[in-house]
């Protein structure tokens, strides 16, 4: 064991629910046993103490340093910023295996190593540019603490000897030059994310949608994200509203929770559009991959992103996306043959992209042949290692 792999997961459950959670699935598959994971437990075990656990069907290393109950209990503290406390708590325990290489991909765990005397070989990779406080849980708090984060997280980045990000090279360099402007100069390399190929994949329709209780010849739109101001679904609810003028028997499925759930239930209420827009709430990913390969076509609106997971997702299962222009869509979507991209939030030019995206004739082949030559698990896998040492002698 070469290095310990540190995030507010629940490691006793399987890991779904974002981009941040599917990527350190991926991790744990590729190199598992040779990991020493430090994370959450919603099980028995022992609250700071090393013990072996089965997680993502790997017998791993693990050190449970809180419950998964006590960070949902968190209200006036960020649940990452808890977490990092209990790190804290159970430093001893951190010590006692004797590793001293750490990668994680949040903020949180960055600082109390950064910050914690030693010499910490730090791998920190940015699963977003954005500040990750402004557009957090709590907007109004975060945008009151936005600016002392970037300080504090310019020095904490400083520590930090490789740096990779999930983001274009044109953010990169933005993001360079901010932390410039701090007194930060770090070099950020760009590590682009990726998706389980075998899981997402293209499944014939008139198979999946009668499964799933969805009409075969409709129209039919996904979702799949966070319901969190950031990721703009009220611009998806109203182009969809326009688009039912042409197509009243078009469906709209919003897979995933979060903060603003409710508020979006009375938005498509109030548009009226309730009676054709599905809240499915969060499901486990071989029911998203199916939901996915149910749809002609995924939708995105977000005002910030990193190289989004679920983007690889669909396109994964031959779904052909409409993105709003952030970070990785230039990456991933061509213009009229994957999808579409729009270059601002005009609901009237989206709906009428919702109806092109209808009739792209290879936008499944291309697709799912862009995917899986360029961000399967095992590009993710490779790009590591050659990144960082410690990832490079886990493969010897």
């Amino acid at each position: 064991m070469s290095l310990l792999l540190v995030e507010p997961e629940d490691f006793t459950r399987q890991l779904y629910g974002g981009g941040g959670a599917a990527i350190v699935a991926h991790i744990v598959r590729s190199f598992g046993d040779k990991l020493a994971i430090v994370g959450m437990t919603s099980g028995s075990h022992a609250i700071g103490q090393w013990t072996y656990a089965d997680i993502c069907g790997r017998r791993c290393l693990f050190l449970p340093v809180m419950h998964r109950t006590r960070i949902e209990r968190t209200v006036l503290i960020s649940r990452t910023l808890r977490f990092a406390i209990a790190l804290a708590e159970h430093r001893k325990a951190l010590k006692e295996v004797g590793i001293e290489s750490v990668f994680s991909q949040t903020w949180a765990v960055l600082w109390f190593f950064a910050f914690w005397p030693g010499e910490w070989d730090i791998c920190y990779y940015y699963p977003g540019l954005r500040n990750s406080i402004r557009h957090g849980r709590h907007p109004i708090l975060g945008r009151m603490l936005a600016g002392p984060y970037e300080i504090v997280h310019s020095i904490a980045v400083r520590k930090a000897n490789v740096v990779l990000a999930a983001a274009s090279h044109e953010e990169i360099i933005r993001h360079q030059r901010r932390l410039h402007w701090l007194g930060t100069d770090v070099q950020i390399r760009p590590l682009p994310t990726a998706t389980d190929v075998e899981l997402f994949r293209p499944q014939p329709r008139e198979t999946i949608r009668p499964k799933l209780g969805l009409p075969l010849d409709v129209p039919l739109y996904v979702f799949v994200g966070r319901l969190a101001g950031v990721k703009g679904v009220p611009l998806i609810l109203d182009a969809f509203k326009i688009v039912r003028q042409s197509r009243p028997d078009a469906l709209l499925l919003i897979v995933g929770d979060g903060e603003e759930r409710q508020r979006l239930t009375k938005h498509a209420s109030r548009a009226g559009i309730a009676d054709s827009v599905r809240f499915l709430g969060m499901c486990p990913p071989q029911q998203v991959a199916q939901y996915i390969a149910s749809a002609n076509a995924g939708l995105f609106a977000s005002y910030a992103e990193g190289f989004s997971v679920a983007m690889l997702e669909q396109l994964a299962c031959g779904c052909p996306i409409i993105s709003t222009d952030v970070s990785g869509a230039r990456d991933l979507i061509t213009n009229g043959k994957n999808g579409f991209i729009l270059p601002d939030r005009n609901v009237e030019s989206y709906a009428q992209r919702m109806l092109d995206i209808l009739d792209l004739p290879s936008a499944e082949r291309f697709c799912r042949e862009l995917v899986v030559e360029n961000f399967s698990v095992e590009s993710l896998r490779t790009r590591l290692q050659r990144s960082w040492a410690p990832f490079a002698a886990l493969a010897q």
